[in-house]
C-alpha cells in the first residue's frame, strides 16, 4: 500500500513500482490531485505533484491499482489479498433486499462494472426455484423471506453461469432467516470456486457474528453495497493493468525515413 504526495525521481520510482507490481498487488493513494490540494502540499512538503492524468496513465502501465479514498484503500487491500485473478468485469448481484441490490447496481454503473446478463439456463433455474415476484434479472432479488437454502441456490446458479465473472452477496437482516445461516450459505457455496465471491453485510449488532464467519472463511466482506462494488472493480483494474505491464512497444522499423 502506497500513500503518495509527489515524486522527486520519476525514473527510479517507476522502475521500483514496476518491479514490485510483478510480484504482488500494489495499491496507490495519491494526495494533491486538486489545485488547492497541490498548493497545500507544496506548503507542507515542498513537493510539486504534477499532472494527475499523466500520473494515472503511468500507474496503469506499471500494473498498479489506483484508489481515491481511505475506504477504497482498505477495500482494495482486503480484496486483492484474497482475489487477484478474474476473467472479466461482469458482476452478478444476489440480495435478500431489493433496495441494497439496486444501490449496488447503481454503483456498478459509476465504476464501469458490467452487470452480467444471466443465461437462459440460469434464468430457467431461478424462475423454477424463486418466488414468482423475484426480480427476474440481475440484480437477483431472492426476496426478504429467503432462507439460507434459497440464497445458496441463487448464488450457485449465478456462479455457474458462463456470463458471470464474479458475485456479490448482499445480506440484510430479516425476520425469516438468521444472518449466521445466510453467511454460512455464502461460505459453503464459495468453497472451491475460481470466481471471486464478495459479501456485504448490512447492519451492526445483528451481523457481527456473520462478518466474523466470513472473515474466517477468507471472503472479503463490507458494510455497504457501494464499497463492495468498488472492491470488485479493483480486481478487474488490477487484472487489466497487469496486462498493460507486460505489453511492449511495437517495432519502429516501418517508420518512413525523414524527408530532410
Amino acid at each position: 500500500i502506497v500513500y503518495l504526495e509527489g515524486i522527486t525521481s520519476a525514473r527510479r520510482f517507476m522502475s521500483a513500482l514496476r518491479a514490485a507490481c510483478r510480484v504482488k498487488p500494489v495499491i496507490v493513494l495519491r494526495a494533491g490531485r486538486s489545485a488547492a490540494g497541490n498548493r497545500d502540499m507544496r506548503t507542507h512538503s515542498g513537493i510539486l505533484a504534477g499532472s494527475d492524468e499523466a500520473f494515472g496513465a503511468a500507474l496503469k502501465r506499471a500494473g498498479a491499482v489506483r484508489i481515491s479514498t481511505i475506504h477504497q484503500l482498505f477495500a482494495a487491500a482486503k480484496t486483492l489479498s484474497v482475489h487477484s485473478r478474474i476473467g472479466g468485469n461482469r458482476l452478478a448481484i444476489i440480495s435478500n433486499g431489493g433496495g441494497p441490490g439496486i444501490m449496488a447496481a447503481d454503483r456498478a454503473l459509476d465504476m464501469h462494472v458490467a452487470l452480467a446478463p444471466l443465461s437462459d439456463v440460469s434464468m430457467g433455474v431461478l424462475n423454477g426455484s424463486l418466488p414468482a415476484n423475484w426480480s427476474h434479472g440481475n440484480p437477483v432479488d431472492v426476496m426478504n423471506d429467503a432462507d439460507a437454502a434459497r440464497f445458496a441456490l441463487a448464488l450457485k446458479t449465478c456462479l455457474d453461469d458462463p456470463n458471470v465473472d464474479g458475485a456479490l452477496a448482499i445480506l440484510t437482516p430479516q425476520n425469516v432467516s438468521k444472518m449466521e445461516d445466510l453467511a454460512n450459505a455464502v461460505i459453503t457455496t464459495a468453497q472451491g470456486q475460481t470466481k471471486p465471491v464478495l459479501a456485504a453485510c448490512l447492519g451492526e449488532s445483528l451481523v457481527t457474528d456473520s462478518r466474523k464467519m466470513l472473515v474466517n472463511a477468507n471472503i472479503p466482506n463490507f458494510r455497504t453495497p457501494e464499497v463492495a462494488v468498488d472492491a470488485f472493480s479493483f480486481i478487474t483494474d488490477y487484472q487489466r493493468n497487469q496486462k498493460l505491464l507486460l505489453q511492449l512497444p511495437g517495432p519502429l522499423d516501418n517508420d518512413e525515413p525523414a524527408d530532410i
